[in-house]
């Protein structure tokens, strides 16, 4: 890391944020417009701010690619491989909703590939290096997951407080998940699959970019016992030393 300190890691975050909800707020007021042209320039911003800034300040290296094994890296995936089975079927099922497509697309690339740059490429490998002791790894994951949960809380100046705290835990949850696959499988495309197509999945159903009135406080007992309790697997003792393999924690 350039900076080699904390504040390298909050600023990041925060100018990161920051210009989340400037950018929001170009042509129009909602956080998640519904015109896929304007979501698509917005995330390829983002994704050209969140590059400079790791490049310019934090200077983290970010995986695309490891020694992990096919069958290894096929198995830690296999809940990517049922959200891609699910988001197929549901187009498939929808056919009259094929306009939604784009939409989704946009969303769920740019997103995906935005947020699992920032917090998982950047920011949980840079607090992974600054923290120590036998908690590192899981300091580093807790931490980054409550920054990616906080950061989906911005809808707050426009929508009720239940919804938006429900939003954040869930992001918070599944940023659990998130981190555990990025750590296992050294390759921040899996991650940044499995969030796409979540996002993608959502928004075909729904049919909007904004999600929130879908969010069930009851389910975060669900995704928190799944999208956990796969994290605390992924993540376990005995895992440790390839996580923290020297030829890739560097």
């Amino acid at each position: 890391m350039k900076k080699g300190a904390w504040g390298s890691i909050f600023v990041t975050w925060i100018v990161a944020l920051i210009a989340v909800i400037l950018l929001s707020l170009v042509g129009g007021s909602s956080i998640r417009p519904t015109s896929w042209m304007v979501i698509l320039i917005r995330e390829l911003i983002l994704i050209a701010i969140a590059y400079w800034l790791n490049k310019n300040w934090v200077g983290e290296k970010v995986l695309f690619d490891s020694t992990v094994s096919i069958k290894t890296v096929f198995v830690l995936n296999i809940p990517t491989w049922f959200l891609l089975i699910s988001a197929i079927s549901n187009v498939v099922a929808g056919s009259g909703h094929i306009d939604r497509i784009p939409l989704a697309l946009a969303v769920g690339i740019g997103a995906g590939v935005f947020e699992e740059y920032l917090f998982r490429g950047v920011i949980l490998r840079g607090i992974l290096k600054l923290s120590s002791g036998p908690h590192q790894v899981w300091n580093a994951v807790l931490i980054s997951s409550f920054m990616f949960g906080v950061s989906h809380m911005v809808n707050i100046g426009h929508q009720a407080l239940e919804p938006t705290v429900v939003q954040g835990a869930s992001a918070m949850i599944l940023g659990l998940f998130l981190a555990a696959l990025y750590l296992r499988t050294k390759n921040i495309i899996w991650p940044m699959l499995f969030h796409g197509l979540n996002d993608f999945g959502a928004v075909y159903v729904i049919g909007s970019a904004s999600c929130t009135s879908n969010l069930d406080p009851t389910r975060l007992i669900g995704e928190f016992i799944v999208l956990g309790g796969l994290a605390i697997i992924f993540l376990r003792k005995s895992q440790r030393s390839k996580i923290l393999d020297p030829d890739y924690f560097h």
